[in-house]
């Protein structure tokens, strides 16, 4: 038998827990009141953008994971270090604190660090219409909107063709790397 148990430090999320998970409203950071060495997996999606010490946040899931446990996590990302600044400048449109974008590489190094090990990645490409879903869900503005156009239209051709952008009717549509990263804890 396991237990599952459900991490975040917004309430309106651990809402969203099937029942029978326990509920833990807590930063993935700071989590003094579990015991260490207890999980058989531990699992993040999209958490690591949104840790302004991501590095904390996997040292935190290392010392959760039993040795032999896994820890899984799924990320947005961007493949190459010089394609950061264009989603970097996106986010701090809406957030000026917005922690920045994680390459593969800064992932990949950030879980060594912790000690995990047997560190494996799959990237799976997402394809899709995004700027009026991400203005909605940002509470952007029209002028959020126009500056997101105008950053797109003027961004590094390189960029453009590895982000397989394409901007009609006001609308951009782009690739991104989803990053799904396999480690044990030896």
């Amino acid at each position: 038998r396991y237990n599952f148990a459900g991490v975040d430090e917004a309430a309106n999320m651990l809402c969203k827990c099937p029942e029978g998970v326990i509920q833990i409203l807590s930063k993935v950071e700071d989590l003094p009141f579990l015991m260490d060495n207890q999980f058989h997996l531990t699992f993040s999606r999209n958490l690591l953008k949104h840790c302004h010490e991501p590095e904390r946040a996997i040292e935190s899931m290392y010392k959760k994971t039993r040795k032999g446990g896994v820890c899984v996590c799924a990320e947005s990302i961007v493949l190459k270090e010089e394609d950061k600044a264009i989603p970097n400048a996106l986010l701090r449109m809406t957030d000026s604190t917005h922690p920045p974008v994680l390459s593969l590489d800064d992932i990949r190094e950030k879980f060594e660090r912790a000690g995990f090990s047997h560190i494996e990645y799959s990237i799976f490409p997402y394809r899709s219409a995004w700027l009026s879903r991400w203005l909605a869900a940002e509470q952007g503005t029209g002028r959020t909107r126009e500056d997101a156009l105008a950053l797109y239209r003027s961004a590094p051709k390189a960029f453009l063709e590895r982000q397989q952008v394409e901007i009609h009717d006001d609308e951009i549509t782009s690739t991104v790397p989803w990053a799904l990263v396999r480690a044990v804890k030896d």
